[in-house]
């Protein structure tokens, strides 16, 4: 494999993110049919019922095809560029970032898996999604604080509430994507084109010179942006309608989980009102979603871990009666264009 070096100690470049962004594809496109055949083996298969569209069984755990990528792009980079290395030693001594993001990505892959497999009931799953956001906070991967809107004054949090309001951002985001994964190719495109903008955002905030530290933190988060954009694109090329393979609670749990951390790990430490709103607009229809599902189990006095057909995909599927296909391109459209004004409030401000 070529050597990919950067001019600039610590710095990465072009070169090296198209390199994170085509392994991802690649990587994707080759084991999520292996992974396919895999889940046919353990019985990991979705099976046709009153709300499901499909109607024969699909194989479930694309979530394991999605994980392999992204991770082993990202090692490949380490493996192929001194920079990237450099990076990860200067921010969160040799990797120490990466390894908390690792880690609580295995915990919610395997709750997922568990669930695909045999099912895992509702309250095991939250505690796994809890204890994921946990080891995060444990690796320092939370939000600290606050800038205050006018005096721009940063206001940290106490160890308490920092601990709370971290895990409620990532569990927020993990049942977010989790919610709307149910149509084909929904919640692996909407996180495909959402981590492209979240990728583009940081390099916008790069040309602002942040400190060395937060420098570094935005770097790898623009690496697992990146990493996430490929190996959700290319296993789109499987699960787009009529999909051959479904990301399962492994997939759209694991994707919510990266998209909560990399949001998290790319935020300037001074975390400015608007720098915290940049990521809800960037995923605002899944979280959304996910904030009216909350509120309508509420009104109707119903359990939160109850299913319905009231979400956003369901409203245009059965409501308005347009098609898998309409359904999952126009949220991809909405979702790109509330990218594009967070994109122009990060360039404007």
């Amino acid at each position: 494999m070529p050597e990919i070096e950067s001019s600039v100690p610590g710095k990465l470049t072009v070169q090296q993110y198209f390199f994170i962004l085509i392994t991802s594809v690649f990587f994707s496109m080759l084991f999520t049919p292996v992974v396919g055949a895999l889940a046919i083996r353990l019985g990991a298969m979705d099976s046709p019922s009153g709300r499901k569209l499909h109607r024969k069984p699909i194989p479930l755990m694309g979530g394991l095809a999605v994980f392999v990528s992204l991770w082993l792009s990202v090692y490949l980079l380490g493996v192929a560029g001194n920079s990237f290395r450099a990076i990860l030693t200067g921010v969160s001594g040799k990797g120490y970032l990466l390894e908390g993001i690792l880690v609580g990505g295995v915990v919610v892959l395997a709750i997922g898996i568990i669930d695909d497999i045999k099912g895992v009931d509702p309250t095991t799953k939250l505690l796994g999604q809890i204890i994921a956001a946990l080891i995060l906070v444990q690796y320092g991967i939370k939000i600290e604080g606050i800038a205050a809107p006018f005096s721009g004054r940063f206001i940290p949090f106490p160890v308490y509430l920092t601990m709370f309001v971290s895990v409620l951002w990532i569990v927020g985001f993990i049942n977010s994507i989790n919610l709307i994964d149910g149509v084909d190719g929904l919640a692996s495109g909407v996180t495909a084109i959402a981590s492209f903008v979240f990728f583009i955002i940081l390099l916008i905030q790069l040309r602002g010179s942040p400190p060395p530290e937060m420098a570094g933190r935005m770097q790898i988060a623009a690496v697992l942006s990146l990493a996430i954009c490929g190996a959700s694109a290319g296993f789109l090329k499987f699960n787009f309608p009529p999909g051959k393979i479904f990301l399962g609670d492994s997939g759209s749990l694991f994707l919510g989980y990266m998209a909560g951390a990399i949001t998290i790990t790319g935020m300037l430490k001074t975390a400015a009102a608007l720098t915290v709103a940049i990521p809800a607009i960037i995923f605002a229809v899944p979280l959304i979603d996910t904030a009216f599902s909350f509120l309508r189990r509420i009104f109707r006095k119903k359990s939160f871990m109850e299913p319905d057909r009231d979400h956003i995909h369901h409203r245009l599927l059965y409501r308005r009666g347009w098609n898998e296909k309409r359904v999952v391109l126009t949220i991809y459209g909405v979702t790109a264009v509330l990218g594009l004004g967070a994109i122009l409030l990060t360039a404007l401000r």
